[in-house]
């Protein structure tokens, strides 16, 4: 069976319930798995940490087709491709996107303070 690599810009995962071989199978689509407690400024992930998950392409399918119109999917958090030339454009876009769930900057904060 084909496969696809999906990859996800978040530090959680996600999991998608759709319909194969008449049952309900759930699909857990990994995030960066970042923990972001406890952990110094130093070593805090930037834009673009994000998980790779592989996956049947029938079940990625239908994921897109039943989930597709939800707010990771139009704002680009999560794309796949199947080749190598797809999964290097999806892998490079999802980088590129800013999830809300990193942590501002010390500079940031410091910046916004002094106002």
């Amino acid at each position: 069976m084909a496969q696809t690599t999906v990859f996800y810009n978040s530090v959680r995962d996600i999991v998608f319930e759709v319909e194969a071989a008449g049952k309900t199978v759930a699909v857990r689509v990994h995030g960066s798995g970042f923990p972001l407690a406890g952990n110094s400024p130093k070593v805090l992930p930037g834009i673009g940490a994000y998980g790779m998950t592989q996956i049947d392409s029938d079940l990625w399918d239908a994921i897109v087709k039943k989930y597709g119109e939800m707010d990771i999917f139009k704002n680009g958090l999560i794309k796949a491709g199947a080749s190598e030339k797809a999964k290097a454009a999806a892998k490079e876009e999802v980088a590129a996107k800013d999830n809300g769930q990193s942590p501002a900057s010390a500079e940031k904060k410091a910046k916004k303070a002094k106002k």
